[in-house]
């Protein structure tokens, strides 16, 4: 007996389930795009508060909580006074206008700590050049504080502490060198490039090459290490940073 012919309902059910299937990887695509954008954009936002979501009903107390020691503002009087300021006691009083010629005056001292304006400081050096008449050989006179030997177009360098506070600013605080660079110009209104700043950083490298070598011999013995990693930036490619550290040191 012949099977019966399939109907054509039943030849379109295949191409019917695979377009549910369709329709439901679509919508499972479209709700993970929301989520990863969604994650995307909470990744950007800026730190506590504004990364934990809606508030709280019954928010914590801001501040120093009951019973904690008190924090008063009062600081130690200066051990160093660098310059003292006579202040004048005005002619006449500021309520009635009654002269204040003869009244009793007591002296308080007020301090004031400040930073001292950020003025750049620059020194000449006068190197001598020769050339040996044994050998024809050229010999120059050196100094420890210059940064580099470099003399004729490359004479002027930038000094350690200048370049000392960009590589603390760059590898502490995580300013960028452009940012370096901008926070130079502000402070000392010298306009220092950004490229100078990553050449420092290459011979700071170098010079510190030594003590990273030192460290790590220390840490291989170390009977414990406390270890971390954190995403890392080289060239806009992803890396580690790892840290490792001992009650002694870490590198």
């Amino acid at each position: 007996m012949d099977a019966k012919p399939p109907t054509y309902d039943e030849l379109l059910e295949p191409n019917r389930r695979q377009a549910r299937q369709i329709d439901e990887l679509r919508a499972e695509v479209e709700r993970l795009k929301a989520e990863l954008e969604q994650s995307r954009r909470a990744g950007k936002r800026q730190a506590a508060p504004f990364s934990k979501g809606p508030p709280k009903a019954d928010p914590r107390r801001p501040g120093r909580q009951p019973g904690h020691p008190p924090s008063h503002r009062t600081a130690p009087t200066p051990e160093q006074v660098d310059r003292t300021i006579e202040v004048p006691l005005p002619p006449e009083c500021p309520e009635c206008h009654a002269p204040l010629d003869e009244a009793p005056v007591t002296v308080h001292d007020q301090y004031q700590i400040d930073l001292p304006e950020p003025k750049p400081v620059i020194t000449r050096y006068r190197v001598p050049v020769a050339r040996c008449p044994a050998c024809y050989r050229r010999a120059r006179g050196r100094h420890p504080e210059p940064t580099s030997d470099a003399l004729g177009s490359a004479a002027v360098q930038y000094g350690p502490r200048l370049l000392g506070f960009a590589a603390d600013l760059k590898h502490r605080i995580g300013a960028s060198d452009r940012k370096c660079s901008s926070v130079l110009t502000t402070l000392t209104g010298l306009v220092v490039c950004s490229a100078a700043l990553v050449r420092s950083g290459h011979r700071l490298r170098q010079l510190a090459r030594p003590s990273y070598d030192r460290l790590v011999e220390a840490a291989r013995p170390s009977a414990v290490q406390h270890v971390d990693e954190t995403g890392w930036k080289i060239g806009g490619r992803s890396a580690w940073l790892w840290v490792f550290a001992d009650e002694h040191a870490t590198l």
